[in-house]
């Protein structure tokens, strides 16, 4: 998070860059703040997520958030047995089964697909009030393209939705030196100097 002034202390704006650094962890939250309310949103919490996560070409990435996950989950627990149950537990190979056998049951869901439907960002994408950037790359291997196009980001005018072809998850990186070679960095520069001059 920056804070950027112009000029004296009464103006000064704080910009946040909201881009997800661990990946794999599902139940982090962004809080969105406009018109004095609080909209809390899932970051790609949505069936077609837990669906591009399925296919054969991402197994090795969900093995790898899985075991994460049920890693995380057995330190908690152990320090916190009252909270953290394992009896009953079946084999847990998918983040779909995760979010089955124990998100949504541990936060009053009645399963996946209601918590999906419960806390994705496509509930609360058309009541965003305040300047936000998202960008994806439509060829996500994660993150479905299909899951913004549902959420219709691009008609909300808060949001400026930059989906370029290919970036795949996190990637836009460019072969290039210079200040493309961090591609999405310097869109978030870019944005937040437009809202600072007032573009």
């Amino acid at each position: 998070m920056a804070a950027v002034s112009r000029g004296n202390k009464a103006d000064r704006r704080i910009f946040a860059d909201l881009r997800r650094l661990k990946a794999g962890i599902r139940n982090e939250r962004i809080i969105l703040r406009g018109d004095h309310q609080k909209w809390h949103a899932d970051l790609c919490g949505d069936a077609l997520g837990a669906d591009a996560l399925e296919r054969w070409d991402n197994y090795p990435y969900q093995r790898h958030f899985v075991s994460g996950l049920m890693s995380r989950y057995a330190r908690k627990q152990e320090l916190l047995p009252h909270l953290y149950s394992t009896n009953g537990l079946p084999p847990i190979r998918t983040v779909r089964q995760f979010d089955d056998y124990i998100i949504a049951p541990r936060f009053g869901y009645r399963d996946a697909q209601d918590y999906y439907e419960s806390v994705g960002a496509k509930r609360v994408a058309a009541q965003i009030r305040v300047p936000f950037l998202m960008i994806t790359a439509q060829d996500d291997p994660f993150v479905p393209y299909a899951s913004f196009q549902a959420a219709k980001i691009s008609e909300n005018p808060a949001i400026r939705f930059v989906a370029p072809r290919h970036g795949g998850h996190c990637g836009f990186i460019s072969r290039h030196s210079g200040a493309e070679r961090f591609w999405a960095e310097q869109r978030i520069v870019d944005f937040c100097d437009g809202l600072r001059e007032g573009r």
